[in-house]
């Protein structure tokens, strides 16, 4: 009897030994795999914080509108003949330098902007032309909290500033600015200020946006502004454009 025990014995437990290393090889397998895994997804976290977490400390950007001056009444009509009653196109170039940034808060940003813009009167007869070049110091605050933070590829931005103005125009028929003399130029100094919207188009995108920043682009996208300038040749225009950041 203790014989037969005894074999009974070691059968069950060369029995357990059988069922018990297939379970210890599937767990050693199970915790491989989790293993791998975690690296694998901790490579691509790696690999996508620079995209998200990158703070720009440039912004390049190029704008386009068409603005209308505003004039004394006495030379809006003798203008408008000549130039169109609805202005012209203003091509801008932007440049800001991040000053403080914030995850909370945003970003504070110092820069400056010249735009130009060149008129022609539109007749085979007549010659006349007018440019303006307004150049501005500004500062800006940017929401880049709603991007950083909540993933919401937009950032809404405000701009106030001041700078100088630079002006000339050729007048033949000696209609305009005094009506004394073909050739008109003049400066003066003036308040701007700019209320926008940028949406980050790279941002919408992860296989562009790591392309980009490989580049040294952080973002880039699209932008409309309402944009408000003081003085005689003053105005208000609502443009659009396109931004760069690194």
């Amino acid at each position: 009897m203790k014989s037969r025990a005894r074999c009974t014995d070691d059968v069950n437990a060369s029995t357990g030994l059988r069922f018990a290393e297939p379970s210890k090889m599937k767990t050693v397998v199970l915790l491989s795999l989790f293993l791998f895994s975690s690296q694998v997804a901790r490579a691509e976290t790696y690999d996508l914080e620079p995209v998200e977490t990158a703070v720009p400390k440039w912004r390049l950007a190029l704008r386009a509108n068409y603005f209308r001056p505003s004039l004394a009444p006495a030379d809006r009509g003798p203008f408008f003949r000549s130039f169109g009653d609805l202005g012209g196109l203003m091509t801008g170039f932007d440049v800001e330098r991040r000053i403080v940034y914030s995850t909370r808060f945003g970003t504070l940003t110092g820069g400056g902007s010249i735009d130009v813009q060149y008129l022609r009167e539109d007749s085979r007869n007549k010659r006349d032309t007018f440019r303006l070049i307004p150049v501005t110091a500004m500062m800006g605050w940017h929401a880049t909290q709603l991007a950083d933070e909540l993933q919401i590829p937009i950032v809404p931005y405000l701009k106030v500033g001041a700078g100088y103005s630079r002006w000339t125009s050729l007048d033949y028929e000696r209609e305009l600015f005094g009506r004394d003399r073909r050739m008109h130029h003049g400066s003066q100094w003036h308040a701007d200020a700019a209320v926008g919207i940028s949406l980050r188009a790279a941002d919408i995108d992860r296989d562009s946006a790591r392309s980009m920043r490989e580049s040294g682009i952080l973002h880039s996208g699209f932008f409309v502004e309402l944009r408000t300038i003081t003085g005689k040749f003053g105005g208000s225009v609502i443009g659009v454009g396109i931004e760069f950041e690194f």
